[in-house]
């Protein structure tokens, strides 16, 4: 199967609604978008925002990589689809990145108690970002009542 990656600084609503499913879809249920609109409006809240987006030979999302300002630091959010994970996909999109920015920062869950929107276990992606060289900071927490995570960092 043949998969394309695009670059761009903004999604068409075509491709919002794909993030969205694949948002819902794969990460825990504690922070799905039940409606479009509120994710429509986070992605518009994003800063200075750079997307990569993985498209089967069909134009479906299979992948999805997002990067941001935030504080003055640069955030992320990737989510690969469980049907494509284990294939590179994701460290291919991390390189991309990269090798165009200094600096990465992003939230990861840290524990297999949260459930995903398919129905399965989500399974914590701690040893793929220590595979792709980022640290983890382990007294940089945020919890919330929903959802436990941890920062993760890399810096060239």
């Amino acid at each position: 199967m043949a998969y394309r990656i695009i670059t761009i600084d903004s999604l068409s609503d075509h491709l919002k609604a794909q993030a969205h499913d694949l948002w819902n879809k794969e990460y825990p249920r504690q922070i799905q978008w039940q409606k479009i609109s509120d994710f429509k409006q986070y992605l518009n809240s994003l800063l200075a925002r750079r997307h990569r987006v993985i498209l089967d030979q069909n134009d479906l999302m299979v992948g999805w990589y997002c990067d941001f300002l935030r504080d003055g630091q640069r955030y992320f959010a990737m989510i690969i689809d469980s049907g494509v994970q284990r294939q590179g996909f994701g460290s291919q999109l991390l390189k991309l990145a990269q090798a165009e920015r200094c600096a990465l920062q992003g939230w990861v869950v840290t524990t297999d108690q949260y459930i995903k929107g398919n129905g399965k276990p989500y399974l914590p992606p701690l040893a793929f970002y220590h595979k792709n060289g980022f640290s983890v900071d382990l007294d940089d927490r945020l919890d919330t009542e929903t959802l436990s995570t941890v920062k993760i960092s890399w810096q060239r």
